[in-house]
């Protein structure tokens, strides 16, 4: 990286994955060992100093200490929290006030451990590869090192999820629907932590999306299988290596689908495309986001999302060096159901101008029959999803059945 601090439009950035801190500006994480910031059109370091190398230098400013990011979090004082991959395989603190760095969990790299460091002191720990963190509704830190989730609690380490990395059988996905300790996960995890205190995982080489509730484990997202065949039903929907995850206001699970080029949101049990299309590379500016080229097949791919408090989108776009935003992603400014970013693509009213979007129940850009099995499925039940509610009555029922039924074979993009 030839300039470390300059205009956005003039300095190279390679951003790979992004937060939103609290002031509203991007933390850009990216391999050219900074942490950087976006301000009023500026960026600057704020940890690094382009150096990548193992060294602790606890109290002094995080501009001075040679950093290897992966992933970034903040807590409600504002503090950022960093991991460091496989340089210090530590977590670093940096204060809001005083700009200082602090090292909060590690002590060097170590070989895949055959047990767990529950029960430890955070910096007596030895990790191997963290990918993730992230502050859960309790201020407590969750972090992901190769294979396994853990929560630090009080300074000490506790197993959240996953087995010991050097065990038998580790680093594959499985125990659907069992606990959470005693299922294997994949490698290079990437979390999310939800307001009630369920947890979220990407998992990069599982080509899924697990979520820990109440510590039982279950598959949201994708079937196991790495590849792209349409959106649809999150099970049966395929993810193509997955990395960063965030959770909007409205409950929706914002995925960086690395290798389809793709940002894709997970909602009421599907799973669509918000940003990005069929083809990789580098195009859409001011078009629609669903119509857009992202990344590239051979490069890094779709690597960041994160999401402002006004509910707009951002992406890493990594091979593209460039950081890109979708408007009303997560904002249903109306509160009719469609966010705004559905409603900028289809019209302000999309019952009005388009009546087939409520149609396509489960969100896959056409109207067929999956969608009134859909309908049908939903039966007397209030509504999950506004849209299944096609007559908007508040029940779904025959006579939502039939309206779908009256628009079937045609598609939503061409309304």
């Amino acid at each position: 990286m030839n300039q470390a601090t300059g205009s956005v439009t003039d300095t190279a950035m390679y951003p790979h994955y992004l937060l939103l801190d609290s002031s509203g500006n991007i933390v850009v994480v990216e391999p050219g060992c900074y942490l950087r910031k976006i301000s009023g059109g500026v960026i600057a370091p704020i940890a690094g100093d382009g150096v990548c190398r193992q060294a602790h230098g606890d109290g002094i400013p995080a501009t001075a200490y040679g950093i290897a990011p992966s992933e970034v979090a903040q807590d409600a004082q504002g503090n950022l929290f960093v991991t460091e991959w496989t340089e210090g395989c530590d977590v670093r603190r940096i204060d809001a006030t005083t700009g200082g760095i602090s090292t909060v969990a590690g002590n060097g790299c170590y070989t895949p451990p055959t047990a767990t460091y529950d029960g430890q002191a955070a910096t007596n720990v030895r990790f191997i590869s963290l990918t993730s963190v992230v502050v859960d509704p309790n201020g407590d830190l969750l972090l992901a090192n190769l294979c396994q989730i853990y929560r630090i609690s009080g300074g000490i380490v506790n197993t959240v999820a996953g087995v010991p990395a050097g065990a038998p059988g580790s680093c594959v996905d499985d125990c659907d629907g069992g606990s959470a300790l005693a299922a294997h996960l994949s490698d290079f995890l990437s979390l999310a932590a939800a307001p009630n205190g369920d947890i979220y995982v990407a998992s990069y080489g599982g080509c899924r999306i697990r979520k820990i509730s109440a510590g039982i484990i279950t598959t949201v997202a994708g079937d196991g299988v790495c590849g792209f065949n349409g959106d649809g039903p999150a099970n049966s929907a395929r993810l193509k290596q997955p990395q960063q995850i965030t959770l909007g206001s409205t409950g929706a699970l914002f995925i960086a689908d690395t290798y389809n080029c793709r940002v894709r949101v997970l909602r009421d049990g599907f799973l669509t495309t918000v940003a990005g299309s069929s083809v990789c590379g580098f195009s859409g500016d001011g078009g629609p986001a669903t119509s857009a080229a992202l990344s590239a097949t051979r490069g890094e791919g779709v690597t960041g999302v994160a999401l402002d408090s006004a509910g707009n989108l951002y992406i890493g776009d990594f091979d593209n060096g460039r950081i890109r935003v979708v408007y009303g992603a997560d904002r249903d400014s109306d509160g009719d159901g469609y966010t705004d970013a559905q409603e900028g693509n289809l019209g302000k009213d999309p019952q009005q101008y388009c009546d087939l979007m409520r149609a396509d129940a489960n969100g896959d850009g056409i109207v067929n029959s999956t969608d009134l099995l859909v309908v049908a499925k939903a039966g007397q039940r209030w509504p999950r999803v506004v849209r299944m509610d096609q007559n908007g009555d508040g029940r779904v029922n025959s006579i939502d059945l039939l309206i779908v039924a009256k628009r079937q074979n045609r598609s939503v993009s061409n309304c």
